[in-house]
């Protein structure tokens, strides 16, 4: 008989419009939205929401798949913390009396195989105002565009993007 040994696969972590924070010294790394998975765990959020009471994108979420702890902070662009989770199915509905974003995103999760995943992104708050299309100063990804092979995800969209 021979001996086999387990072992763990390595961390895959996705990271797709890399660019840097010009609000940092030196710029830190920042990724469009967050995407990290290991075997078949994963975590997604988008990186805009567009809280106009339409059902589709109107809160920020965060999509777990074989996921047993969460945390999520949010913080405005001062750094003061406008929302913070450790619950799962838990929204944020962009609401923030100081309205001073983009916000900065922070999740940390550990998987049911005990595999820490973390990230970091940038989230806008949309708002149509007067045009028929949003404005966003990077590459937009809102819950309904996220892949759903991934976690599963699956969400009517109706955004429409300024050229």
């Amino acid at each position: 008989m021979t001996n086999v040994r387990p072992f763990l696969i390595a961390l895959l972590v996705l990271v797709l419009g890399c660019r840097k924070d010009p609000s940092q010294p030196g710029g830190t790394e920042l990724t469009s939205h967050i995407q990290v998975s290991v075997d078949s765990a994963c975590v997604l959020t988008g990186n805009t929401i567009t809280p106009n009471g339409d059902g589709v994108n109107d809160r920020f979420l965060v999509w777990t798949k074989h996921i047993v702890e969460i945390a999520v902070h949010i913080r405005n662009s001062q750094g003061k913390e406008v929302f913070a989770t450790d619950s799962f199915n838990t929204a944020w509905d962009g609401t923030d009396s100081s309205g001073t974003g983009p916000y900065t995103v922070y999740v940390a999760a550990r998987t049911s195989s005990q595999v820490q995943l973390n990230g970091q992104c940038r989230l806008y708050v949309l708002d149509y105002g007067s045009e028929g299309c949003l404005h966003h100063p990077g590459t937009p990804v809102c819950g309904d565009q996220l892949d759903p092979r991934l976690c599963g995800i699956a969400q009517p969209t109706n955004e429409v993007f300024c050229p």
